[in-house]
This record gives structure tokens, sequence and C-alpha cells, in this order.
């Protein structure tokens, strides 16, 4: 008579199966990849002032592996993915709330954090490899009604990426050093200061002849009009190739013959800084 397998051990070996398949499924959570809170600045600036509200803890919050495990379990079923972490943010949410019952400015908060908190959800997920559906759904009263509605996220299909999103360069700019910004300029890199004023104003950086000039000196001023002017045609017919070169000291030029154009006593002789460029 042959042999039977028991009903048990046949359940166990399908359970196992199913087990491994789950793990090399499609749907399978990602492994946990942090946000960039620099990256997250650039692409939310609105909200960049929450990375360190706090003392830093809703972003730290959102953006640990705990909150994305449930975040993107919560995404798999189709959910909006705050909704697995609903019962964290609420320790977060709730002062405020309490607060902004009789305080205008509280409840103006609370509305900024909501908005915030959905747009780091975003820059983790994103970093993971999910991507929004453009669907909002409702968000569970866990442990209270902390959201109505909200986005729920889909895994990014193999082969595909996310959208890359441009940064705010005036933002980006304005809110980062000078070497950041030199260094990933790439001219900046690998040539002289960019010719700029002195805080004061009284003194120009030229660029393009490595020197400093004082604003207000008239005669001075005249003596670096010329030699911009004669360097400027010089490159212009031996080397003309040198675009970066040529546009460093027509910028200067032109900048020399503004200043002039407010000191001397006859401001038409530098009204058209081209025209006497060329004469």
């Amino acid at each position: 008579m042959p042999y039977k397998n028991n009903p048990r051990d046949e359940g166990n070996e399908t359970l196992d199966r199913l087990l491994v398949q789950t793990r090399d499924a499609p749907q399978s959570i990602p492994h946990f990849s942090p946000a960039d809170p620099g990256r997250f600045a650039l692409q939310s600036p609105q909200f960049n002032d929450f990375l360190n509200w706090d003392e830093g803890s809703l972003w730290r919050l959102i953006n640990s592996e705990a909150a994305y495990l449930q975040m993107a379990a919560f995404s798999l079923r189709g959910s909006p993915a705050v909704a697995g972490i609903t019962q964290h943010l609420d320790l977060i949410l709730q002062p405020i709330d309490t607060q902004a019952q009789t305080d205008p400015q509280a409840e103006q908060l609370g509305h900024r954090a909501r908005r915030a908190i959905g747009s780091m959800i975003r820059a983790v997920l994103e970093v993971n490899g999910f991507r929004k559906t453009g669907i909002l759904r409702a968000v569970a009263p866990e442990p209270r009604r902390l959201f109505v509605r909200s986005e729920v996220y889909e895994r990014v299909p193999v082969g595909e990426g996310t959208e890359a999103m441009e940064p705010n360069w005036d933002q980006f700019a304005l809110g980062s050093s000078f070497a950041t910004v030199r260094k990933l300029a790439s001219r900046m890199s690998i040539r002289a200061l960019p010719s700029m004023y002195s805080p004061d104003k009284r003194w120009f950086y030229l660029s393009s002849l490595d020197i400093a000039v004082r604003t207000t000196d008239e005669e001075e001023l005249r003596l670096y009009e010329a030699d911009l002017k004669s360097g400027y045609n010089s490159i212009k017919a031996n080397n003309s190739g040198s675009l970066l070169r040529l546009a460093t000291y027509y910028g200067d030029y032109l900048e020399v013959c503004t200043m002039l154009y407010e000191l001397s006593t006859d401001p038409d002789e530098f009204a058209d800084p081209d025209l006497r460029l060329t004469d």
C-alpha cells in the first residue's frame, strides 16, 4: 500500500512555498534607505523648517525604518501611507491640536505640519521605490481623526523609475554656502572668483584682471576701463574661441562703465559702453 503524506505536512509545504514566493514577489517591501534631508529641502523648500522643528522629531519619525515599513505595508494594501503611522504622529500633533482650539497660530501650525508630513512621506517612499498614484482615500481615525483623506502610493514597476524633480535653483543658491555653489558650478571651480562687490559696496573685484578697484575712485576706474577694453579686444582678435574669458572681460567692462556713468561729470560719455568698446 503506497504511503500517503500527512495532510498537515502537505499544508506546511504549501505554506513554506507561499512564504518563499512572498519574499520574492514584486510586491514585497524593499529594503529601507533613508531620505536625504538636503534633497528634501530642495524639493520642498516651503517645509524645510520642519526638518529641525521640535528638535527634528517629526523628520526622524517619518524617516525611520520602522515608520517606512508601516507606510510601505499600508501602501501595498492600497491604503494611504500615512495611515500606517497615525498612532505615532498623534504624539506630535496632539499638543498642537489642543492649543489650536484657542490659538489661531497653533491652528495654522497644525495645518502646515500636516502638509509637511505629506511631503516627508513622499520623500521617504520615493527614495525607496514607491510613487504617488493620484488617489486619495479616507484615513481611519486611529487613535483619532488626524487626516480626512491622504495619498495612496504604489511600487514602481521593475524597469521604470520615479520622475526626477527639478530643484528650486533660487532657493538652493540662497540657502547654500558659496563653497557649495562653487563646487557644484563646473566653471567656477576652475577659475578665479566671480566679479563681485564688497558688502559695503566700496570695492569691486574684477575677476578678469584678478584685482579689486575702489568704486568711488573715478581716475582708477578709468585706468581699468582702458585695460578691460584692451584685453577684451585682444581676446576677440587673437583668441575668439575663449568665450568664457571674453564674457568675463565684457561683464567687468560693463560694470566699470556703469560706475563711471554715475561718477563722471559728463554721464553721456559712458551711456553706451558697447560703442566705447569698439571705438
